[in-house]
């Protein structure tokens, strides 16, 4: 694996490219080390695996920033990037690259407007934990890839365990859905009476606390939270899964796909990984480390699959 906090890596490696195809693309490229880390395994898994890249169809499912679309765009692929977030593709969209290389998409993960088997390749990077059905967007990804297309997800894995509360409290909510049970875990903190939810009078000195504090919390009420995410009714940009790599693979494959690669990226832990040198020296040690091993240590957990 290439050095990931270079940026000569996967995206920059250029091969030759003219100036057309490379105008404005650097833009997009961050420098982010979680998204270096994690795009530099799965380019690596993508050359290694797909043969061929020149105009083949690659759909980026929740495309974001857009990091990745550098490499997409100069290596060959013909890019479908879709995002539900406008905002996100009207940036894109300003960017200098060739239109006929790329094409933006406003777009649902659950409702891909793509026909059957149009996609060689198709990317879900960071997606899947924030759909509230994450096997139908799955199920989606494996209708539009042709018979033996490629799919690539990631999802957080040890950085959601880093922060108990976040992983714990999406574990309690799956439950709460799932089984129409309060988990025993919640009762000390909400009264629960059929679809309602309501914050014990002691704990709202804390939340208001934490909202004056914490600027993710702001404006945030738990019990209205709760109610919307067990009925289904969330909105926003929020993580509403965590699953072990495991229960990820057990979901990949009830969708149809076939499992091929389990592996993970950004090994640095979480008092480290802001520190450019350790994200360096991390990087060295993950370029030698297994597949098996990457995917329990990693903070992002990378899954390679196949249609059957």
């Amino acid at each position: 694996m290439s050095q990931p906090m270079e940026r000569t890596s996967a995206i920059a490696a250029g091969n030759s490219l003219d100036a057309d195809k490379r105008q404005g693309l650097d833009v997009l490229d961050r420098g982010v080390p979680w998204v270096k880390f994690k795009l530099d395994k799965e380019i690596e898994l993508l050359e290694r695996d797909v043969d061929g890249t020149g105009g083949k169809v690659l759909v980026d499912v929740g495309v974001g920033w857009g990091d990745y679309l550098p490499y997409y765009v100069t290596r060959g692929f013909r890019v479908i990037a879709l995002d539900f977030q406008p905002e996100d593709l009207k940036r894109i969209a300003m960017v200098g690259t060739r239109r006929d290389s790329l094409s933006l998409i406003a777009a649902d993960a659950n409702q891909l407007p793509l026909k059957d088997g149009q996609a060689d390749v198709l990317f879900m990077c960071q997606v899947l934990e924030h759909l509230d059905d994450p096997l139908h967007g799955l199920q989606e990804a494996y209708r539009v890839l042709r018979p033996g297309g490629r799919l690539f997800v990631d999802v957080p894995f040890w950085d959601q365990i880093y922060r108990p509360f976040s992983a714990l409290a999406l574990r309690l909510l799956q439950s709460f859905r799932s089984t129409g049970n309060p988990p025993l875990l919640l009762r000390p903190f909400f009264s629960m009476r059929g679809t309602t939810v309501r914050e014990r009078v002691y704990v709202r000195p804390l939340t208001a606390l934490a909202r004056s504090i914490v600027p993710h919390f702001k404006g945030m009420h738990p019990d209205r939270f709760i109610e919307m995410y067990v009925a289904g009714e969330l909105k926003g940009d929020y993580h509403r899964h965590f699953y072990f790599p495991g229960e990820w693979c057990e979901l990949i494959q009830r969708a149809g796909f076939e499992v091929e690669v389990v592996t993970g990226a950004w090994a640095a832990p979480p008092l480290l990984r802001r520190i450019r040198a350790f994200n360096r020296l991390f990087g060295l040690a993950e370029a030698k480390l297994g597949d098996a091993v990457l995917s329990k240590i990693s903070q992002i957990l990378i899954v390679e699959a196949t249609k059957r």
